[in-house]
């Protein structure tokens, strides 16, 4: 079912540059109608039921009393009159993409009870990017690889779950939503937290990589039960248009993660060549035997990260552990993860590999 949207404005070149972009670069299932006169708008609206009427004050004004429409949202300049500040509204002079997520999710909080089914036909993988040992590279790695994954054409989430995360300082932006927004819907078993994430999302500027931040507030977290975290995996596996999300996960191994590893279909395992790593590596396997979750092992993909040249090979047996994958100390990172980097080529590499993607040549003679 697509969402059918009216927008009613009387500058038609911005109406014009607005419906060009939302049919083209939208990953929302849209039916978009644009009107510029208010006679037109009535006649329309007396035949046709739109579920979002995005329209501007001064027009608004001619209407008011004849809008059959399930969700009304001014399109404003700055000013509103006082006669309508009881309407959700958004400002006119932003970029499209902040327009649309701000539209969405007027939508999805003022009218819960409209359901949209979700344009989605294909599979969606899920990696979890996990490690118990902090500071090995985890978040760069799951950064990367989403990054390789969107370059390759494979459209993708990343979600933060950190308790605290540095993604604002690698991102460079300042987005005011995070996940808790989805823990909300999830919580409540919203149908719209599909609708939700196109409203939240960020954009990664090198890759087109769509991510999320992680919650502003840590506690957010322990409230989740493991009906909810299925809830939410399932819906984001089967009801949005991403190809992979990847997750990376907090460092601990408490009820959160116990609750989404065994959800992800593969999950990388971030370690480094440090011994007192390694113990906890061999502590992390002993407690998946302790706990009865071993069934884990065959979705665990060892990469030992900061690898120094020469000093371990890989598939060299590691205090227990055989790393498949290895990439290299790039000392060049710092606050920002290119996939152009020494290491962003590696995990590109892993990305390929892990993947079986045909045809990749740049960092192929990277382990």
């Amino acid at each position: 079912m697509k969402i059918h949207m009216l927008i009613a404005d009387e500058d038609t070149c911005y109406l014009q540059a607005l419906n060009q972009y939302l049919m083209t670069n939208n990953d929302i299932d849209l039916s978009i109608y644009t009107f510029s006169e208010w006679t037109l708008i009535q006649d329309f609206l007396q035949k046709h039921t739109m579920d979002i009427l995005l329209i501007t004050p001064t027009l608004m004004t001619h209407m008011k009393d004849s809008l059959p429409t399930t969700c009304i949202i001014l399109l404003h300049e700055g000013q509103i009159p006082s006669e309508l500040n009881h309407l959700p509204s958004v400002k006119k002079y932003q970029s499209a993409p902040n327009l649309i997520k701000e539209v969405i999710n007027i939508l999805t909080d003022h009218h819960p009870d409209v359901y949209f089914t979700p344009r989605t036909t294909h599979q969606t993988e899920i990696i979890g990017v996990y490690s118990p040992i902090g500071g090995c590279g985890k978040s760069s790695v799951a950064i990367g690889l989403g990054k390789a994954s969107s370059l390759n054409n494979v459209k993708t989430l990343l979600m933060n779950l950190e308790d605290f995360s540095y993604y604002k300082n690698i991102f460079n932006d300042t987005a005011s939503q995070d996940m808790s927004d989805l823990l909300y819907y999830a919580k409540q078993k919203n149908d719209h937290l599909h609708l939700k994430v196109n409203g939240i999302v960020n954009k990664d500027i090198e890759s087109e990589m769509d991510y999320i931040y992680t919650s502003h507030c840590c506690a957010a977290y322990e409230d989740m039960t493991n009906e909810d975290w299925d809830f939410l995996l399932f819906n984001l596996r089967n009801k949005t248009d991403y190809s992979r999300i990847i997750i990376d996960c907090s460092s601990d191994f408490g009820k959160m993660n116990r609750a989404l590893l065994p959800l992800c279909d593969s999950i990388l395992l971030i370690t480094n060549p440090q011994m007192i790593s390694q113990i906890k590596i061999e502590e992390f396997y002993r407690t998946l035997k302790l706990m009865e979750l071993e069934t884990l092992n065959s979705k665990l993909i060892p990469v030992l990260n900061h690898r120094v040249m020469d000093e371990v090979d890989t598939g060299q047996e590691f205090d227990g552990m055989i790393p498949k994958y290895s990439l290299p100390y790039d000392s060049s990172l710092n606050n920002c993860i290119s996939i152009n980097s020494m290491f962003g080529q590696a995990v590109a590499g892993i990305e390929a590999r892990i993947f079986m993607r045909e045809g990749y040549t740049i960092g192929s003679d990277l382990n």
